[in-house]
């Protein structure tokens, strides 16, 4: 941003130059590499000195001598350059109170500040003092020190700005004055190609050393309300090459030791463009040539010109943010967020979310407390208590904003005790089995009420393709203990209807193998027909992947009214109760993870009168390992097991579906594509396509032909 901002302020002059400046150091930002980007700041937190840990926010103490692009330097207190090198800046340095502070950079005696042509300074209701006289003051021994702005920019706003010696700028470098104090021990020289610069109400005093002069050789200077006084007892005002434009108020040449005359002339070989007027003060001598005033006046006055110095008072200092206190209650062994940004109130800058930090020293032991984090990027703090810990726990944290204006506040909380009455670490409230202590939670696949399996039983042939030679609806309570593992699960199969005059029967395999057959137990099937061959815990044998048949005959199980065909699916026929089968299918060794299981992919499959390896599965779910396969292929049926497809047409019709929720399924002997308008067009998608086929949209089916 401070590159960017930088340019901008470039090509916003009039020197066709500068705008190609700009345009090079935008093309060399290109080429640098992601860590020459990465600006690292520092700011201080004290007054102090500048090579003091105790300085600088986080102990973190920036460089001495040469300081890199890539550094941004926040002064908010008073502190000294306690380095005998020379302040190279190539960087960003900025001088700027906050509330209730005063900001200061202090540069000893024989030290040479040069802002180079990356390099910023930036004193706002502050002071840069490169003392004139050691120790400060307008008399005493003469401090050494030059002042070289070479193509950088410095801009001084509301504050003193004090220079050893020579204060000069060269090479392109720019200026921005205003409300503000610059003296110097010597000269003030605008020279080598120089941009454009600005002066607003600015009492400029040089010479204090003795002798001492004003040159602008190159550049343009705008001025408003710019005030001169040459200090010393010699010392000229030139404008040789460059031009002035605006309103210089007031030259004077005064002695600050006799408070008497100086000696010196006022030198216009370009122009002055003034308006409304110029006040020469009585102390001036020698040459003035009024022909280079080009508009405006001038004139020769008696004053009493107090010194400069004595006028300069910076301006207040940045309002930075106000963080607040925060409160929070949880439950014991129950995390929760803290977002302290919501509290806190920002002051002149925007509040910097990924500055939230916590004061060292200030966070809980983890180990019999807990855990304060904060997120990197939104700021949000979350406390994570330990198990065993109740009551009241604290840390203090810092917010800053996008001026490095910091504030820190306290966060508490409250960690209230709950009951957990069987001992299995998990807190009555939370826990679904609060006295059982090999179960904890409760997980339900559909998440919200029963999902519908429909099916046609003539595969391989697409018969009359009605869907309701089953329906059945179907929802699994899974139960897991405190550390989420499985311990049982409990299947609700409820059979609703079958439009079918076949003995057909039905059940489901898992979903892989993950977990081993000698690790579950299962009961509650409905088997009637003695076809189908169990092992002792309930698993259907000949089988790589766990598979429970629940019932073989659903004639068994619901009793036909003695009209239509099948049961509930024909209108006018008795209604006849539906049937539930429970399915319990409990875990030992109590290590399988929801994930494992994976229920939403269970395989459910119906089987065709009486014939075990007839099987009709849901479109590219594989069969079992009983599954007959010299049927794959035959009548309507493309399936290609070696390419994993099964159970669809040839373009791509099933004979089994899964709705997520109760489905409304058809009367006898009509056809589901009459029934559901975007029937087809879904399966031939593959779902894409009006996934919401079912649903009692408007045009999405005939509602007079479905049961």
């Amino acid at each position: 941003m401070k590159i960017q901002n930088k340019f901008v302020k470039r090509i916003s002059g009039n020197s066709f130059r500068k705008f190609i400046t700009g345009i090079l150091a935008v093309t060399v930002i290109l080429f640098l590499t992601s860590t020459q980007l990465l600006a690292t700041d520092y700011t201080t937190i004290a007054d102090g000195n500048w090579t003091s840990s105790s300085t600088w926010q986080g102990g973190s103490v920036p460089p001495t001598g040469d300081i890199p692009s890539s550094v941004n330097i926040f002064i908010r207190h008073a502190v000294d350059y306690n380095s005998g090198n020379d302040l190279k800046n190539e960087g960003t340095i900025r001088i700027e109170p906050t509330t209730g502070t005063t900001a200061k950079l202090i540069i000893p005696h024989g030290v040479n500040v040069e802002i180079l042509s990356s390099g910023e300074l930036y004193v706002i209701n502050g002071y840069f003092l490169q003392y004139r006289f050691i120790g400060g003051g307008n008399s005493g021994t003469q401090q050494d020190g030059n002042f070289k702005n070479i193509g950088g920019y410095v801009k001084v706003q509301n504050s003193v700005m004090e220079v050893s010696q020579d204060f000069t700028s060269e090479s392109g470098g720019e200026r921005y004055f205003e409300n503000c104090c610059i003296l110097t021990g010597q000269n003030y020289s605008v020279s080598g190609g120089s941009s454009d610069d600005t002066y607003i109400s600015v009492n400029l005093s040089l010479g204090w050393h003795g002798s001492g002069n004003f040159q602008l050789s190159d550049g343009t200077m705008d001025f408003t309300d710019m005030q001169v006084q040459l200090a010393g007892t010699s010392g000229n005002f030139q404008l040789s090459s460059g031009h002035a434009f605006g309103d210089i108020t007031f030259i004077t040449m005064k002695n600050h030791v006799t408070n008497g005359m100086g000696n010196g002339a006022i030198q216009v070989s370009s122009s002055i463009n003034n308006s409304p007027s110029l006040v020469l003060d009585a102390y001036w001598a020698n040459t003035y040539e009024p022909n280079r005033m080009v508009s405006g006046t001038q004139t020769h006055t008696d004053l009493t010109n107090t010194y400069f110095p004595g006028n300069c008072t910076p301006g207040g200092g940045l309002t930075g943010p106000t963080a607040v206190d925060n409160d929070a209650t949880t439950n014991q062994g129950v995390p929760v967020d803290i977002d302290v940004l919501t509290n806190d109130i920002e002051g002149d800058g925007a509040l910097d979310p990924t500055s939230v930090t916590f004061v060292s020293g200030t966070t809980p032991n983890p180990t019999t407390v807990g855990i304060f984090t904060v997120h990197p990027t939104t700021g949000l703090v979350t406390f994570t208590p330990v198990a065993a810990f109740t009551g009241v726990t604290t840390v203090d944290y810092q917010v800053c904003d996008v001026n490095s204006l910091c504030d820190v506040a306290t966060i508490t909380v409250t960690v209230n005790p709950v009951n957990d009455t069987d001992g299995d670490g998990v807190p009555d409230p939370d826990d679904d089995y609060p006295t059982d202590p090999d179960r904890a939670f409760d997980h339900f696949y559909p998440a919200t009420g029963f999902g519908t399996l429909a099916y046609e039983d003539l595969w391989p042939g697409q018969g009359d393709y009605d869907f309701n030679d089953l329906i059945t609806d179907y929802r699994f309570q899974m139960v897991t203990n405190a550390s989420n593992n499985l311990v049982e699960i409990f299947g609700t199969f409820i059979i609703k209807a079958f439009g079918a005059t076949l003995h057909n029967g039905f059940g489901f395999q898992f979903a892989n193998s993950n977990i081993s057959q000698s690790h579950l137990n299962v009961t509650g099937h409905d088997l009637t027909a003695g076809i189908i061959s169990n092992g002792a815990n309930g698993l259907e044998n000949g089988q790589t992947i766990p598979t429970i048949i629940l019932f073989d005959d659903y004639f068994d199980l619901m009793q036909h009214p003695g009209s239509g065909i099948g049961i509930n699916t024909t209108p006018g026929s008795p209604y006849v109760t539906p049937h539930t089968v429970n399915i319990y299918i409990g875990f030992t060794g109590g290590t399988y993870t929801l994930a494992q299981l994976d229920i939403a992919d269970f395989n459910p499959f119906m089987f065709v009168s009486q014939t075990r390896g007839h099987e009709i599965h849901l479109p590219d779910y594989a069969p079992t390992s009983l599954v007959d396969p010299s049927i794959f292929g035959s009548a309507q049926d493309n399936s290609i097991p070696s390419q994993g497809k099964y159970y669809k047409t040839e373009s791509n019709l099933p004979w089994a579906i899964n709705i997520y929720e109760s489905f409304d399924y058809p009367q006898e002997k009509i056809d589901i594509i009459t029934v559901y308008h975007h029937f087809v067009e879904w399966a031939v998608s593959g779902g894409i396509d009006y996934p919401d086929w079912y649903q009692d949209n408007a045009g999405y089916r005939d509602n007079t032909k479905i049961y």
